[in-house]
């Protein structure tokens, strides 16, 4: 794993719990199951449990799709009063870029199941012909503003 997956985020919001595991899809389950235990013990209705499973489902798979075989997947999730942050990253070629991750219907899926969501990508700092994806996204629980 790279320092790009070790700093720290930009704008720290609350507490986090941080999840690495391998970037396999066989290994996804223990995303779905994490969100799903962090927006419970947060309070979160079950409609917006649902659509937290499904978003930090889609982003996921997405990276993992997009990982080298001998990546790790990163997965951050905070929760701030009533918004639920996700950040998800792992290492890939030089020739996969964000636009593979932000097109098409699961990225509408995506966009439609939180409040802002974004992909990017930084060279990793330890592979010259790698780079780190991320998909970051916020949402937050009905009845709050923002």
């Amino acid at each position: 794993m790279s320092r790009a997956h070790a700093e720290e985020p930009e704008q720290q919001t609350g507490p986090e719990v941080e999840l690495r595991l391998p970037a396999h899809v066989d290994q996804l389950f223990l995303v779905r199951a994490m969100v799903t235990a962090i927006a419970t013990q947060n309070d979160f209705d079950l409609d917006t449990i649902a659509d937290l499973r499904l978003a930090v489902d889609e982003a996921a798979t997405r990276l993992v799709r997009s990982a080298r075989p001998d990546s790790t997947l990163l997965c951050r999730f905070r929760v701030h009063g009533r918004e639920f942050g996700f950040s998800g990253s792992t290492s890939s070629g030089a020739d996969e870029t964000v636009a593979g991750l932000d097109h098409g219907f699961g990225w509408h899926v995506l966009r439609t199941l939180t409040d802002e969501v974004a992909a990017h990508q930084a060279p990793d700092p330890d592979r010259e012909s790698h780079m780190i994806l991320t998909i970051d996204f916020t949402r937050r629980a009905e009845g709050t503003t923002g």
